[in-house]
């Protein structure tokens, strides 16, 4: 709602501040109204959204990470008119989205350089087939921060009752992210075979091969980053839940499969241990092949002899 000033403000009818405010609430007016009559003709809605430059890097921490109300209610109204809303995103951390979860795709640039507009445009009208993967985790709203998938584990882990209240989780939403560490999408649609071992034992003259075929199930050619994550179960200090120690980039047709190679060494779940000496721990681990740190498939329990 925009309300005009009239006398009652104050001013007099000639004043020169009055005039301008008048002036340019009409304009925002006939702006909006033009522009939400141009969102309800188009096809689809590209919206530039995000954080300015400035909001982000040394001496710039926010302690609330949604969008700016502006930029929210201008989604609001938009989607209103036409749902087929795909956010353009510009930012330099993670932010809580949740106020365009409506949003049917974002596109997550970053801060990019002079030819973002170029390398932007490819992606939006498919002449990219996107392949990029999140290098940190979104969370589903700041009261999760910090949030990421490396993290250890606790006294009261959250999965060994659901229905428990003294447990690690949160009454108001998950524990997971929005986002994952590792999450990314394109116009392809991929599904993982089952992970083929050399053995379910390895040492430091025997590395693990692991071998995963995956198949593009759509009718458009993409690259897959396929990823191993790793967990150490009997180690002296305590271990992240999952940890990434490899990828593989796949460039894959439409409708064929590839083969993903992965190696795992025993200098790969090596650690520094409190007497600063960097060596590994016998015992087992959980190996997991996946789109990304959540998406996984079935752990496969190996072990370190």
């Amino acid at each position: 709602e925009y309300v005009f000033p009239d006398k009652t403000d104050g001013f007099a009818d000639d004043d020169a501040g009055v005039v301008e405010h008048q002036s340019r609430l009409r304009r925002n007016l006939s702006y909006r109204s033009a522009l939400l009559a141009c969102a309800a003709r188009a096809d689809a809605v590209v919206m530039a959204l995000g954080e300015p430059s400035w909001m982000s890097g040394e001496a710039a921490s926010r302690t609330d990470i949604r969008l700016p109300k502006e930029q929210i209610d201008l989604f609001n109204a938009v989607y209103e008119v036409n749902p087929h809303i795909v956010v353009v995103l510009t930012n330099g951390r993670p932010l809580d989205l949740g106020a365009i979860d409506r949003a049917q795709a974002i596109v997550e640039t970053w801060f990019l350089g002079t030819e973002s507009g170029a390398a932007i445009a490819d992606v939006l009208y498919g002449d990219v087939n996107p392949s990029g993967r999140l290098s940190m985790s979104f969370p589903e709203n700041v009261g999760q921060v910090p949030v990421y998938y490396n993290s250890d584990s606790t006294g009261r882990p959250s999965t060994l009752a659901p229905h428990e209240k003294y447990v690690s989780r949160y009454l108001d939403a998950t524990n997971e992210p929005r986002y994952p560490f590792g999450y990314g999408l394109s116009y392809s649609q991929f599904s993982y075979g089952a992970p083929v071992m050399s053995s379910l034992a390895f040492d430091t003259n025997h590395p693990l091969h692991i071998d995963v075929d995956i198949t593009n199930t759509s009718s458009t050619d993409g690259i897959e980053v396929a990823q191993l994550y790793v967990r150490d179960l009997v180690a002296q200090v305590v271990r992240p839940m999952r940890e990434l120690k490899e990828f593989q980039r796949l460039s894959i047709p439409a409708h064929s499969t590839r083969t993903a190679h992965f190696t795992l060494a025993e200098s790969d779940v090596r650690y520094v241990h409190p007497n600063l000496q960097e060596y590994s721990d016998p015992g087992a681990f959980d190996v997991w092949i996946g789109a990304n740190s959540r998406d996984v498939g079935a752990a496969i329990r190996v072990e370190l002899r």
